[in-house]
């Protein structure tokens, strides 16, 4: 084993990452290659200090971790993997959300690979993302013991232009 695979079996590191270490976490993790080539032809080499990785610490031992499948400043493509320190195994991660189209009922979705600007709060365990869907939409998840569960769904109103911040937007669910 080399130094730096040595080293993530003792400590997991946060980051930032450079990119000689996302061969590593490619390996361990075993994202599909479709996804590596992705970013690989979307990264710029002017960004040498990223690898498309961060790490969130779940709990002492579960992190998660997301993989940029494609890179790209407004609307990144990204996977998710639960992460066991202990296992030294990673599973990657479907998440689900509900959304209400204008005039239609609830409709379930679920997705590997999603697209938009995420953001991680270490305080309560949330993943938000917000999508380019229609004018806008922000859904949120919050991690209980390891589990992704759908906190809320937020899409922007497309009739009032106004710089409104995404927690302001119109609830969609629950």
């Amino acid at each position: 084993m080399n130094l730096p695979g040595l080293l993530l079996t003792l400590l997991l590191p946060t980051g930032p990452f450079g990119p000689e270490e996302r061969p590593i976490w490619q390996q361990r993790l075993r994202w599909p290659e479709t996804y590596e080539r992705n970013w690989q032809s979307s990264w710029e080499p002017n960004q040498p200090d990223t690898a498309g990785l961060r790490i969130y610490a779940l709990n002492a031992s579960l992190y998660l971790i997301q993989v940029e499948t494609y890179h790209h400043a407004e609307t990144p493509r990204q996977i998710y993997y639960l992460y066991n320190q202990v296992s030294t195994s990673g599973s990657p991660l479907t998440l689900a959300w509900l959304s209400r189209p204008r005039g239609q009922s609830l409709q379930a979705h679920q997705a590997l690979e999603l697209t938009g600007q995420p953001s991680f709060s270490q305080s309560d365990k949330t993943l938000s993302l917000i999508q380019p869907e229609g004018c806008g939409q922000l859904i949120r998840w919050r991690f209980i013991n390891g589990r992704p569960m759908l906190k809320e769904v937020r899409r922007r109103d497309c009739a009032n232009q106004t710089t409104i911040a995404p927690d302001n937007w119109l609830r969609r669910w629950p």
